[in-house]
């Protein structure tokens, strides 16, 4: 991956409207398209926080929509989507831009929210040489009122103050412009005061699904 931008807009339910602009270079060899991969759950302090997460759309940077497909694996807690067309082949560098939105994004404390991501991704089999991300946060959150801490390596890795962040009033930017090497990711903790986002409230089906399943017959 020769470089990764997002845009990360926190809304005021809890959600993030997630935009991803890829740019892979398949080099001389020739290969149907990547592979994304994310996490439709959180484990903050033993405890396991679903986060559904709904694809809005898959392009190239012309707005041209790329054939792709989807699983979830329900024991990992993973969603992915295989990105290419089986039929067709691709080298050379090739650009690819992922919409989608994930509920239940944030979560609550006694007297403060959180906003805690994995940004790049831990998934990645090949190395991704720039990240760049913009986070969108709601009006009230601010440099002053927020900790920010951000996180790069594999899962459980140290703080790392070398990434390069820049708070402009409601939006942080931050910028990684060392190698991440395959297993590796950017990993985003934001603390700001309670009461600027509302606590997500989940569906009827979100609730009660495992409980419908059973009773209602196939």
């Amino acid at each position: 991956i020769k470089n990764i931008e997002s845009e990360v807009v926190v809304n005021q339910d809890s959600s993030l409207n997630i935009t991803e602009n890829i740019i892979a270079d398949c080099g001389v060899a020739q290969k149907h398209g990547i592979f994304r991969v994310l996490p439709t759950a959180q484990y903050l302090e033993g405890a396991r926080q679903e986060s559904p997460i709904e694809l809005l759309s898959i392009t190239d940077f012309d707005n041209q929509p790329y054939k792709f497909s989807e699983t979830r694996d329900r024991f990992k807690k993973t969603i992915t989507w295989k990105i290419g067309d089986e039929n067709v082949l691709v080298s050379g560098v090739n650009n690819y831009r992922i919409s989608y939105v994930v509920r239940n994004a944030l979560r609550e404390t006694d007297n403060a929210t959180e906003l805690y991501w994995n940004l790049s991704g831990n998934f990645w089999d090949i190395p991704i040489d720039r990240y760049k991300a913009m986070i969108r946060f709601p009006q009230g959150v601010s440099e002053q009122n927020s900790e920010i801490n951000i996180y790069s390596g594999r899962y459980g890795s140290d703080q790392d103050f070398s990434i390069s962040r820049q708070f402009t009033d409601n939006i942080l930017t931050v910028s990684y412009d060392k190698t991440l090497e395959p297993g590796e990711g950017i990993t985003l903790s934001s603390v700001f005061p309670k009461g600027i986002v509302e606590p997500y409230r989940p569906t009827f089906t979100e609730k009660y699904g495992h409980i419908l399943y059973y009773l209602i017959p196939i």
